[in-house]
């Protein structure tokens, strides 16, 4: 995990360093005049091809950071062991037809069980990320699918009739929903009366932890920029409550000995509700 992290932060450091020196090359160009020589016609040229490469490192939709830094990062985060064994502790209890709210890199479908689970259904916007996922879809033994999310009145929505599922499965994934509130909303249309959502998310730190809330709010402009929209400090259990989900179980606390503004881990079960009060 260290490993990794030291990767990312070194290549995010270089990406960060390239955007300054195009930057800093298109003012060279606009400022000077070319002298004629072959020197400054080399210079010149260099500084162009710099300039080329500014749409591979920062155009909103295709970049390398998007297509190749983020999902790489992404999947080896969420694979790691620790990670891996909070999936444990609630992936295998899904049953029947699951949907699964950001299901990735696919790291969750060797955990179902084929004699429990009939079909998966996953969602997931980031198409880099899902092509991560097709060796781990070739090996399950559960037919899996993805659907995207379209918009209607100006929000964004899954295209599926309501009451289509039996459970829903959630693993670290609110963390980078803009408006998890709304996501979770759609998921509850979506649950059959009394449907389940088995979850495990990363969030914010317990009250009397000011310090490591202050930092995980002090962290986040950098981790929504880095980690694919992660926001380390959301109140997980609030979330739930507002969408019109009430838990029925749920432990929490950090899966490492060692404190950690990403390893405080909510997870548990909740049922769809329509008596929950948001304000209670």
């Amino acid at each position: 995990k260290d490993t990794a992290l030291i990767l990312f932060v070194a290549t995010s450091t270089i990406v960060i360093a390239k955007h300054y020196c195009t930057g800093r090359s298109q003012i060279d160009d606009d400022s000077c005049e070319p002298s004629g020589n072959e020197d400054s016609k080399m210079q010149i040229t260099r500084r162009k091809r710099g300039l080329s490469l500014f749409p591979l490192f920062f155009s909103p939709t295709n970049n390398i950071h998007k297509m190749y830094i983020l999902p790489w990062f992404i999947d080896k985060m969420c694979s790691s062991p620790i990670v891996h064994q909070q999936r444990l502790k609630v992936v295998p209890l899904a049953e029947k037809n699951v949907l699964e709210l950001g299901i990735g890199s696919g790291l969750n479908l060797p955990l179902y069980d084929p004699d429990k689970v009939t079909k998966i259904v996953g969602v997931d916007p980031d198409e880099y990320l899902w092509k991560k996922s097709e060796k781990r879809r070739l090996e399950c033994k559960i037919p899996v699918e993805r659907v995207g999310l379209v918009s209607r009145s100006g929000e964004e929505r899954i295209p599926l009739p309501n009451d289509s599922f039996d459970c829903v499965v959630v693993t670290y994934t609110l963390c980078s929903i803009p408006n998890a509130v709304r996501a979770l909303r759609e998921v509850k249309r979506l649950l059959r009366p009394n449907g389940k959502i088995y979850f495990c998310e990363h969030g914010r730190a317990p009250k009397s932890e000011s310090r490591m809330i202050r930092l995980q709010n002090c962290i986040e402009p950098f981790s929504k920029w880095a980690c694919g929209g992660c926001c380390p400090g959301k109140n997980i259990p609030l979330l739930f409550k507002e969408a019109g989900f009430a838990i029925e179980e749920m432990d929490q606390g950090y899966i490492s000995s060692n404190p950690h503004p990403f390893l405080y881990n909510y997870w548990g079960t909740a049922c769809a509700r329509d008596d929950v009060d948001p304000q209670t």
